[in-house]
């Protein structure tokens, strides 16, 4: 790969980062990589494998034909507030996404293993640190 498309790949990286005002560490954090991993790429030390790749096109709804070659702009997030969650608050999210889907009736597959007073209480004491 020529020097001039590494260094575009790490401009998208940064660019990406940015666009969602995010440190090196809530990057990390959403894409399952450290700060160090993501310091790296930025300075152009190191390039993201395919594994962080795959995470990252997926986690922020952009393609691999941005990311790498920079074919067509990466479109707008229609949910920004998504992407400064870490791992355990978007699996808290999606436990009760899936309950309000059971609960409304279109989730089909068996009933989730909290009531809502339960997963209310989860939820909200979560994230008001107690």
């Amino acid at each position: 790969m020529e020097v001039t498309k590494i260094e575009e790949i790490i401009t998208r990286l940064k660019q990406l980062r940015e666009k969602n005002h995010l440190s090196q560490q809530e990057f990390g954090e959403i894409i399952g990589f450290s700060q160090g991993n993501i310091g790296d790429w930025e300075r152009g030390r190191s390039l993201p494998g395919i594994k962080a790749i795959i995470t990252i096109v997926n986690k922020f709804n952009v393609t691999s034909d941005w990311l790498l070659l920079g074919k067509d702009n990466p479109p707008d997030d229609p949910f920004p507030l998504l992407k400064k969650l870490n791992q355990q608050e978007f699996e808290m999210l999606n436990t009760y996404i899936e309950f309000l889907l059971f609960k409304r009736g279109e989730e089909k597959k068996k009933q989730p293993d909290m009531d809502c007073s339960q997963l209310h209480k989860v939820f909200f004491n979560h994230k008001s640190g107690k």
